[in-house]
């Protein structure tokens, strides 16, 4: 899209309660602390639908609330804002819709009992991020089944940014199933869950591997995920994750992750316990 940096009228109305569901997961990546201004900010797309895009260089966050029963755009265009701001703006407002409108670089956000103006910058200075390729391959999982490996193995990984690679969490697409591991040297997390379906991959499927951090993982696992499925493209230098209304892409860790296999035991003795009484 290109707009006309001056007197770009964005006009839209949107359910609040749905915004601010969306701002608020924005706000886990546009951190107000950082030390990048431009990083502190979202950016909003508007055309058929509503778009929010926020970055740290190296997690990208893209949100979609869909044109319909909670979303109508008279007017599209783009706004890059604080992100912080425009979250408290959302939140103070009591109202259940929401009019937003751009005109000359002032946003406007009212309801019918209070009224705010934000200022914006540039939305051409907000960096690109790689979107998920539609064209190229990709697998399928059950939005739930992945979740839940993230959930189970995230926690493993170090917290020490120093240690190269022990700080992301090993992908492996591997045939039918994608398996996660974790580790920081003392305990080791590996889980596995079953590919629903393959695109664009050839009769011995897929055959993968990623080194990702482990804190954008995290973010993930606590999106407002609804779709029934998700899809995972690994790519040269980062990987792409989506559903229906949020698409999120991850710079990968270069190098080769260690060697767990080495800490896993390769005997046959095996202790059972009921996990409520553990």
């Amino acid at each position: 899209w290109v707009y006309p940096l001056r007197r770009l009228i964005v006009e839209l109305t949107a359910k609040r309660k749905n915004l601010l569901k969306l701002v608020k997961a924005a706000n886990t990546v546009a951190r107000a602390t950082d030390e990048r201004p431009i990083f502190r900010n979202l950016l909003l797309e508007a055309d058929q639908d509503l778009y929010i895009t926020v970055s740290d260089m190296v997690t990208g966050l893209r949100l979609r609330l869909a044109n319909g029963e909670l979303l109508s755009v008279k007017s599209g265009g783009r706004a890059l804002l604080s992100a912080l701001t425009f979250q408290r703006v959302v939140e103070s407002i009591p109202d259940a819709e929401l009019n937003i409108t751009l005109r000359d670089n002032r946003l406007v956000v009212s309801g019918n009992k209070a009224k705010f103006e934000l200022s914006t910058e540039d939305a051409r200075d907000f960096p690109p991020i790689r979107k998920f390729d539609v064209n190229g391959r990709f697998v399928q999982l059950i939005s739930t089944d992945f979740v839940n490996l993230l959930r189970r193995v995230v926690f493993f990984a170090h917290t020490d940014y120093s240690i190269h690679n022990m700080h992301g969490v090993l992908f492996k697409l591997k045939q039918d199933r994608l398996h996660i591991v974790g580790t920081n040297g003392q305990r080791l997390g590996v889980a596995s869950a079953q590919i629903k379906a393959t695109i664009g991959y050839g009769a011995d499927g897929p055959s993968e591997s990623s080194i990702v951090p482990a804190k954008a993982l995290e973010i993930f696992s606590k999106l407002p995920i609804e779709a029934e499925l998700i899809d995972i493209q690994c790519g040269n230098k980062s990987i792409s994750v989506r559903s229906d209304a949020i698409e999120l892409t991850i710079t990968t860790i270069s190098g080769q992750y260690v060697p767990y296999e080495r800490g896993i035991p390769n005997n046959k003795k095996l202790l059972r316990i009921q996990r409520k009484r553990l």
